[in-house]
Parts: C-alpha cells; structure tokens; sequence
C-alpha cells in the first residue's frame, strides 16, 4: 500500500511538471526514490527503457503475492471501533475491498456495516430499508450518529448539571451518598449495580456508586446482585471506601459527573507507593469519557483523556497499527499496572517512547502497551497537561502547588483587595525618565508593510492599547521611528510588537546593584512556605515621562505612534523595572523581588500569609495589579538560580547538569570527538584527564576501527561524572562576565552557560534537546539562530538583565542578527524574542565550541511543549500575503513545479550560494530568503512561480491603475526577480491604459555642440557584466568618435582610475569628461582624481541616458560583438581588439570620416586591400 500511494503522488508530480518524454519520466522516477530503490532496480531484469515498465517491474518486486482468502478474511473481521463514524468506516472498508476482488464490491461493504457497526438500533433501522445502497446505509447512519449526539446534548441539558466531570488530585475526600431508594418517575427500570427500581446502572445517584462488594470484593455493586460464583480473596490493602490518607476513591459531585481521585496507594503484595506500581481507569470500561485525537509519530490515535492516570497505555491492537507505520521497538519494563480499584496487574508486553503532538504541541512521552487486544487506550494527566488537553476548573487548584486552607486564604484576599487582581494598573507618582546616548543620531526607519487582510485587526489592536492608555498618537515631528510588527497569538487574535533594535543603541543601560545568590539564599534558609507573584503586563504599569516616549515612536498604516508606558523590547527595561519593584517592596519582610517575579516566603504558614497580605497591600497603596491565573501561593518548594529551595534546605537543581548526565553513548568517532572537546574544555579542573580520557581519544584516530567496549564505556562515564562535579562547575554569580555558547547539529541544540569568575572560566550549567520533526527541515543557519534563541530562554533567569557574550561557530549569526539587518520571516520572530536580553555576538571556530556535544548528543526525552511560535509568525505572513482570488494551494502547488525555486529551495535548506547566472538574482538577497510549506518567501512577500507571474500582474492590475500603484500594491505581497521590469511592460501593452492615458510627446533633442579638436570631450561609461562576470571601461571621443576600451573585473572607483591613468598616458588629458550617476562616477575619489588632472567632470540628466547618446551607442555595437564571439565559442577578450580596429577604420556615420583619420589626421591600414592617397587632416 505504501507502494502505491508513492506511485499515486508520483504520477501528480509529473502530471503538473508537464514533463512528457518517458525516458525522462523515468530517471525522475528512480532519482526520487532513492539510491535504494535505484540498487533494487539494477536487479532486475527486463526494465526497458520506458516509465510504464519500470513501474510495473517495481510494483512486482514491492508488492507481495495476493492471498484472496486471506485478505477477505481480514475484511470480514472488520468492525467499528470506539469512537469511529460509519462514514469513517465505510472508507476504511473501501480501502480493504480492494485486496478481495469481490464481484460487487458495494454490497460486502454495505453488509459488513450493518453486521459489525457498534450500535443495535442503527442496525434495526437499516434491516427496515428495503433497497439498500452503501451510499443510502452511510447517509442513514451520519443522520443516525447526528441525532444521537443532539439528543444526548439535549438530555444532558435538562439534567441542568453545574459541574463536568474531571480529574483531580485533592488531599482528603468529601464524598457524599444518597438514600437506597431513588425515586425517578421510571419505576420499571432495575438498577443490575445495586438492584434498586428507578434508575438505571452506573448512575452518579445509586448508592453502589463507589462502594465494594461484601462477596467478591471489587467496586460499583453489592453483594445482592453480585455475580461472582466464588468469593475472592481479600488484598492486603484498605479498598478505595476506606477513609486512610493514602486512598484511592470516587466521590459523587451531584446529580451528574464524578471526580476521580488517585492516590500514592501501596501495592496489594509489595506495599510499594505508586512511583514503581501506577493506576490508571478500568481498561474497556462502556462509560463516556472525554477523547482526544493525538498524532504518535506521524499516525492519528484516538486516546480516553484520563487525569487520574500516571501513565499513558496503548492496548496491542492500537500498537500494531502504530508500529505498521513507523518503526518502534518495544523495551522490557519492570512497571506494574493496576486497573482502576483492582488488585490484579495488567499484562503488560513492554514499553516505547514517541513524540506526540496536538495541534501546535509536542512533547516526547512514554506509553506502555498491554495484551488486551482491543480494550482501549489512555493518555495520562503528565502528557495530556502538555498537550493543553487540561482546562482546570477556576476553583480547581492542584494540590502541590495549595497549601491546606490556601485557597479560602486566597480567596479573602481577592475579597480584601480587590483592585490588585484587576485590570492593568498603574505606578502611582512616577514617570519614568530613559537616558540616552546623544551622540547616536536619531534613526527614522521605513515601516513595514502590513498586509491589507490584517490591517483592520492591527488598527483594532491599536485602539485598543490607545483606550487603556498605554499608546497615544505622536503629533509633530518625530526624529525616532521604528517599525511595526504583527505576531499571531494562538487563539487567532494577534499581537502588536516594535523592533526597537536600533532604537536601543541610543539608550543607556542603568546599573543598579544586584544582591549576590549566597545572599538571597542565606533569607531563604528555614522558609518552608513559598509564593510567587505575577505582576499584570509588567512594564506596561510603568508611566514613561514625556520627554521618553519619542523614542519609541512606531509607524502604522494610520500614522505615527508612541508608548505611554514602559514597553517590551526598551534594552534599559529590565534593570529599572527590578529596581522600582525593589524600591516598592522595601521594608518587607519575607519577599524578594528576582527578575521579574516576586518571591514570598515565610517559616511557617501563618509567617507566610501575614507577609503575602503586607506585600498584596502595599502593591495596592502603588498601584500595581497581579495576575491571578500566573501567580503561585502557598507551594513548598521553588528552583532559585540553580538551586532547589524547599523546607529541608538549599540543594543544587539537578537540571543543570542533567544534559551532560543522560546524553547517550556516542556511536560513531565523530560524536567521542565531539564529546572530548567539551572535556578538553574543562580539561584544567578535571584530575588525571589525560589518564582517564586515553581510551576514547584513541577511538577517533583514524587507524582504530569503531568498537566500543566496557573500558570506554567506563571512561565516558567517569569523565560525565567529573564534568558534572564541584571541581568543574560553579556557581552563578551575577556580577560575572557571563557567556552562552550554543550549536546546532541536524538532530538537536546545545547550550552552555559560562561565567569568568576570579580569571578562571567556569561551566554553571548545561542544556540541551532534540530537533523537531519539523526544525529538522529548517536549513542550517535557521537552526543556528535556533539555538541562540532556545539557549537565552533556557537560561533566562541567569541572562535576563544582563550583558552578556554569545558565543557561535556560525559566523552568519553575527551578521543576521545584527539591528540593521532585515532578516527572513522566521527569524524576524526570533529577533523580536531576543529584544530583552543586552547580548553580543561573537563567532568561535567549531573545534573551540564545546556546545558542540550537547547539539550532537541531546536528551532524547525533553519535553518539547512549546508552540512553533516562528513558524506560526512566517504561517500567519503566508496567509496573509496571497494575491486576492489566488489560494495558497495554487502557489504551493507551481513553486513544486517550478525548476528554478525547487533548486532555491535546496540551496535555502543546504545554505549552498550556486554561481548559475539564472539563481544570481535570487543568491544576491539569500540573507532575505527561508522556505514555509513549500513557498518560498523574500522576508514577508510570497516569491511566485514563473506560471503565476501574469495571472498576478493581472490581478494587480485589475481597475487599471497606474505604473507606481501598481508596484506599491504588488510590493507589498509578492516578488520575483525584474517584477518592475514587467509591470512596466504590462502597462505599456495595456489597450486601455495607453487609449485613455496621457499623450506624452517627447521633447525635441537639444544636439550639444561638436568640439574644436579631438580628445577634448571624452564621455564614459561601463559596458557590461558579461557571462564571464567581466566589464568593459569605455571611452569614446566626441570629436573624432575614437574609442578607448579596457578590460575591468572589479569596476571600483579605484580600477576606474587606474585605466584612465594608462590611457591619459597615451593620448593625453582631455578638457572635459561626460559620464552618468553611476556610483563611481559620483564618488569623492573619482571627482578628486579628476579635479587634480584639471578635467571638467559634467553629470548628464538622471535616468536619461539619451543625453550620453555617443558612448551609449557605441556600448551596443561593442556589446552585440563580445556576445557574438561568445555564441560562437571563441575568446571574446581575444576578438576585441579585431572589432575595435575594424571600428576605427570605418568611417562613421555623424561625421561621414573613420575615427582613426579624424584622430590621427590618416588612415590606418588594415587587411583589406588599399591604395594609399594624400590624407586630408583639415578635413
């Protein structure tokens, strides 16, 4: 099948290349499937020489032999599973009946559905229908599916329930019961759980909800009905109606739902805590649970979403189809797994980790897989709460992070201050002055463009930001304005950010005295009750004084604007910020402001809330406000810096270290390589390194053979060990010289935080984690500025605030980043995520990076929950900058057929520069370039395909507007190289345009007067590039028409003028010299040079090349000439000088006489043949 569907995708690509020629077809066809697929087909025999043959041999080789009794088998054995449509079915079974070459193939899909889909009443309703059709069955049971659905909303509605059923952790259980006897209107029902008339099984209100059975001992019945033949054997351990602390029970929240509570309860025969045995809901259970669509790997997975769950589980028969997509290898577990309120453990036939994502999220997670065959599968609460599928209850609050009686503390501060968890506040009786740099000069930069689809959502963003009064409209003039940018936000509104890069270059950072880690820690010893506080858009509380806020003007497509407010992005921000907080919070006790949270402490709980109350009042008298949803009360412990701080002490946080301890053992010389360079870096503090390294060091010479043994396995574990230790590392000190070294390789990122304490550089901690499947498509210098990004954010709480050095082997990072640089799209998001942190880049070669290990030796498992946020940005630019009534599926779909942007797009992801004269124009603005979804993108504007260059001109051009609106309007979405070029040729081919435009008659030319004598007015030019990437120099004489060529490969002012020196020598200097605006004519050099040869230099009219007519001309003949020896494959530079003497003994057409004769007052000779006669000069 996998065959196939290539095939199938195969055939649409050469369906849209428009490629007909079979031969070529079919080396298409074999370079595509790649060099194993080639090595196969060289096996063969009999392959012809035709695409059609080469298929066939392929599809026999790839294809095994049809077993028609089997395959029918499997179709028969088909069933609708938990969760599945009958129109997703009815597909599923199409793709089956291929295989069984059934005669009517429509009426055993139809019959199988009505044997084997899930619900009797369908059933029913189908066998009623007289003349059924597969296309009538499916549309029944989509209305059927339909109703169900709407009718159960509807009986869920009149149950009118308050609450949900969720999954929670609490302390201790409130559970409630009813009386035996519920009377519901509905006599003749009998409850099978209870025995009870009124209601029926598994109802919240029956009294066996919850309560153990007295004979067989398991949970939801009682012994009166219980169908148990023998009584079981009581477990060891309390059931879950027991009332211990460590319990495991459900309780009734009302009329409809339940919370199910888990618990570390110990094991039935070992009395371990759940960290060894884990609980998760009765497998195969019928009740309703929430479900949820996972991809695991690349395959869709249907998944009970489970909170009270610790692991996730697959049963075999969702394994199988898994690993029939991707390779996955089971691993042996010790894990023991116990069905919801069972004593007896699961079969469990091992264990694999996958990358499982949702929507915009990925996380690595472990499932463990069970022999049920067909039971169900769960995800867990860890996975399923990095996947966002947990949206908590507002009176929800996990018990690790709310200290008993916390949340009715809570809520009467709410009640007491009510003003501090409201809206965004402002700092009483404080403007704040920013100090700048005057001797930067003010920069006014260009806007950038914003699509005309978002306009109106950037204009509402911005008034809304005017209302709060965080933004005012600038009136006069503005020496400072930076652009605007909009950013996506993940529930489709978007964000207003400003590239304030080189606006900060004039702004002075403040330095305020930081208190040192020891000191902090020294407050924090002995606290056993944390808080930590979430100021509401922190900088934005903060007023900036009037004469601050040019500085941040921004440019709009309604405008100019500044903020009123410190904002995101201001370099200074940072540093005033935990300062005023600090000054704010002085005198209190219990509280530290790090960063940008403040840290509430106390040792004990009464200590803690009474210093929680000072700091909420005295945030209130200033006017700030909290965010409630990001603020922490009441936790026992918290990672500060590097360290754990809880009720037992200071430790070091192990995360540090934890990417040198879990990386993987190397497999090949090239990883030991890279792994001894981060040991050599440390290699001063390490004892005995050269000892203990000897082993691995050997393995990379190139004369060992790979084989790795105990003795190096030993050596790499030991010299882990040491690079994790005291000796090595140290710890943070944040008035040290700080570095971030960072790398990517094609699999993951590295980072590596260093501080100069006392002259001696030292490790603080390491990071490190694996590529997505989609950035291991980005090309390498976006990996790069990657990991720059991924390791500032890592380490925020060490580099926030501070300056600092990056350090990189990818030298294009220093350009890229650079405030004056324009980046590609993706990286554009990335540049506005580095504006808080004040750092330097500087580039290192590979072999003195020693990041370079933890990019090639990640942790495999790291979760990896973030939202592609670049991606979402360059998405967001895509959609937005398609040409009206063009689709992005058209775009993408030419840009695959477009030659020369898929070779773009392999030099984009290989970061190649081709030298093909038909990529030049692309290469000269690669900086500008990166690739999303398959289009091509020149920093926010759509790169279009050759096929639709002319439906969007005509689009653009659509109400027949001008030349310059109609390349303002294309400008703005889309490029390709010479668009200007068409456009102009559009219009001027354009009937109506040229009916109704303007008559424009040209002036009548102004003939400059002919001089006395030759060589005293020379007009110059350049004539070229030509295909060798060389120029001509041209000087022609506008008395006598001589020219004077020379031969240029760099056409500097400099080269000009050294030509000129060696053809002045020759013939003299001229009186006056014509020439254009080009840049070498109109630099200091040029005109000093001339100036000092007492040459008149006169500048013709811009863009008027007319006015330079002699030489001009003379460029055409001369350019026709060199093209032509080139078409023929000769040396042009060999041919010149033959065109230039036959040029100069032929009389001219302005003056009737050869330029040699007028020049030199005689004819030259050449090789035709002539009689020589008198010259006649005066002529």
């Amino acid at each position: 099948q996998r065959w196939r569907k290539w095939i199938k995708s195969f055939e649409y690509y050469i369906a849209a290349s428009g490629i007909n020629d079979k031969k070529q077809q079919r080396a298409i066809l074999l370079h595509l499937a790649g060099p194993e697929v080639q090595d196969i087909f060289e096996t063969l025999e009999d392959t012809g020489n035709d695409l059609d043959t080469a298929i066939a041999k392929l599809t026999s080789y790839f294809e095994p032999q049809k077993n028609i009794p089997f395959e029918r088998h499997n179709f028969r054995q088909t069933t609708q599973l938990q969760g599945e449509t009958i129109e997703q079915l009815a597909i599923r079974l199409k793709h089956q009946v291929k295989f069984c070459e059934y005669g009517n193939p429509n009426d055993m899909i139809r019959d199988q559905i009505i044997e084997h889909c899930s619900s009797s009443r369908l059933r029913r309703r189908l066998l009623r229908e007289p003349e059924l059709t597969l296309e009538k069955t499916v549309e029944i049971g989509r209305s059927f599916e339909a109703s169900e659905r709407q009718a159960s909303q509807i009986e869920a509605d009149s149950l009118k329930t308050t609450d949900l059923g969720v999954n929670a952790i609490r302390s201790k259980a409130a559970s409630s019961r009813y009386p035996t006897s519920i009377q519901t209107g509905r006599s003749n029902i009998v409850c099978y759980c209870c025995g009870n008339a009124g209601h029926r099984a598994k109802d919240p209100r029956c009294p066996a909800e919850g309560m153990s059975c007295n004979k067989c001992d398991k949970l939801g019945h009682f012994a009166r009905v219980c169908r148990q033949l023998k009584p079981t054997n009581k477990p060891e351990f309390q059931n879950p109606t027991s009332k211990n602390k460590n319990e495991i029970y459900k309780q009734n929240t009302g009329s409809h739902g339940e919370i199910r509570y888990v618990y570390g309860a110990p094991h039935p025969a070992t009395g371990k805590s759940l960290s060894d045995d884990e609980y998760v809901f009765e497998l195969g259970a019928t009740g309703k649970m929430p479900h949820a669509t996972v991809q695991i790997g690349n395959f869709p997975v249907d998944l009970i979403v489970d909170s009270g769950a610790t692991v996730n589980v697959l049963d075999n028969e969702t394994f199988a189809k898994i690993k029939a997509n991707s390779p996955i290898t089971l691993s042996k577990t010790n894990l023991k797994l116990f069905p919801y309120g069972s004593s007896t453990p699961l079969s469990i036939q091992g264990s694999f980790t996958a990358q499982v994502s949702h929507k915009d999220l990925i996380t690595n997670a472990i499932f463990i897989v069970v022999a049920n065959q067909n039971s169900g599968s769960l995800l867990g609460h860890k996975t399923a709460t990095d996947l966002g599928l947990f949206q908590e209850h507002e009176n929800f609050h996990p018990i690790q992070n709310i200290c008993n009686g916390d949340n009715l503390f809570m809520q009467t501060l709410v009640t007491k201050y009510p003003q501090v968890f409201n809206g965004i506040g402002k700092l009483k009786d404080l403007q704040l002055h920013l100090h700048f740099d005057e001797s930067v000069p003010p920069v006014a930069q260009a806007p950038r463009r914003i699509p005309f689809h978002i306009r109106k959502a950037v204009q509402t963003k911005l008034d809304e930001l005017e209302t709060l009064g965080i933004i005012e409209p600038v009136k006069g003039p503005s020496p400072w304005v930076s652009p605007l940018v909009a950013v996506p936000k993940p529930n489709g509104d978007i964000r207003v950010c400003v590239d304030m890069r080189q606006a900060n270059s004039a702004i002075i950072r403040e330095r305020h005295p930081i208190p040192t880690i020891e000191e902090t820690l020294q407050e924090l010893q002995g606290a056993t009750v944390f808080s930590k506080l979430d100021l509401r858009s922190a900088y934005h509380q903060i007023e900036l004084h009037p004469e601050s806020r040019p500085i941040t003007t921004f440019a709009t497509q309604k405008g100019l604007y500044q903020y009123t407010r410190l904002m995101f992005g201001v370099s200074s921000a940072p540093e005033v910020y935990q300062h005023i907080i600090q000054q704010i919070l002085q005198g209190l006790p219990g509280v530290r402001n790090i960063s940008d949270d403040i840290i509430v402490f106390g040792k004990t709980k009464d200590e803690h809330d009474q210093n929680l109350n000072n700091v909420i009042q005295r945030l209130q008298e200033s006017g700030l406000t909290l965010n409630k949803d990001k603020c922490l009360f009441g936790v026992s412990n918290l990672t500060f810096f590097g360290h754990e701080v809880s009720a037992s002490g200071v430790s070091p946080d192990t995360k540090k270290v934890e990417a040198i301890r879990e990386a993987r053992v190397p497999t090949n010389a090239a990883e030991v390589r890279s792994f001894l360079g981060l040991a050599t870096y440390c290699s001063r503090f390490v004892p005995n390194f050269a000892t203990v390294a000897d082993p691995l060091r050997l393995l990379t010479r190139k004369s060992t053979p790979w084989q790795w043994n105990s003795i190096h396995q030993n050596a790499f574990d030991t010299l882990k060990n040491l690079l994790t230790g005291n000796t090595v590392m140290a710890h943070y000190d944040p008035s040290a010289p700080t570095h971030l070294r960072v790398d990517a390789s094609p699999v993951g990122l590295g980072a590596m935080l260093t501080q100069t304490q006392h002259g001696i550089t030292k490790p603080i901690a390491y990071a490190s984690r694996t590529l997505s499947n989609v950035e291991r498509r980005y090309s390498q210098t976006e990996k790069e500025a990657l990991a720059v990004v991924w390791g500032c954010e890592k380490f925020h709480l060490y580099l926030y605030g501070t300056e600092f050095t990056i350090y990189t082997d990818h030298k294009p990072l220093e350009i890229i980043y650079n405030p004056k640089r324009k980046p590609p799209a993706r990286i554009e998001r990335w540049a506005l995520r580095l504006q808080p942190y004040h750092f330097k880049i500087q580039y290192i070669p590979g072999a003195e990076n020693p990041a370079d290990v933890l990019s090639r030796l990640p942790l495999p498992h790291q979760p990896h929950v973030e939202r592609s946020i670049a991606d979402e940005y360059v998405n967001y630019i895509v959609s937005n900058s398609v040409p009206k009534a063009m689709t992005l599926e058209q775009i993408e779909k030419a840009s695959l057929a477009d030659p020369i942007l898929q070779r773009i797009h392999t030099c984009i992801t290989s970061g190649t520069r081709p030298k093909e004269p038909d990529l030049r124009p692309y290469m000269q603005v690669n900086s500008e370039l990166c690739v999303q979804n398959g289009i091509i993108l020149r920093g926010t504007r759509i790169v279009i395909p050759f096929d639709l260059q002319k439906p969007t001109l005509e689009l653009a051009h659509q109400g027949h507007q001008g030349i310059v609106k109609t390349k303002q309007l294309l400008r703005q979405k889309v490029w390709w190289p010479g668009i200007d070029k068409d456009v102009d040729k559009m219009i001027s081919q354009c009937l109506p345009c040229q009916a109704q435009g303007p008559k424009t008659n040209p002036e009548p030319l102004h003939m400059s007067t002919m001089p006395t004598e030759p060589w005293h007015t020379l007009h110059i030019d350049l004539c070229g590039p030509f295909p060798t990437g060389e120029s001509l120099l041209v000087l022609v004489d506008a008395c006598s028409r001589w020219p004077a060529v020379e031969i240029l490969s760099s056409t500097t002012a400099t080269t000009i003028i050294n030509r000129l020196e060696n053809i002045f020598s020759q013939f003299g200097y001229p009186e006056e010299m014509v020439s254009d605006n080009g840049p070498q004519f109109t630099s200091h050099e040029f005109k000093s040079f001339l100036h000092s040869c007492g040459i008149k230099h006169r500048l013709i009219t811009p863009y008027w090349p007319a006015a330079n007519a002699t030489v001009e001309r003379f460029n055409k003949t001369s350019g026709k000439a060199v093209k032509a020896a080139h078409a023929e494959g000769r040396n042009w530079k060999q041919e010149l000088p033959k065109f230039l003497m036959m040029y100069r003994a032929t009389p001219h057409i302005s003056t009737g006489v050869s330029p040699a004769e007028l020049f030199f007052g005689r004819r030259i000779k050449t090789k035709l043949p002539h009689i020589r006669v008198a010259s006649q000069c005066t002529q």
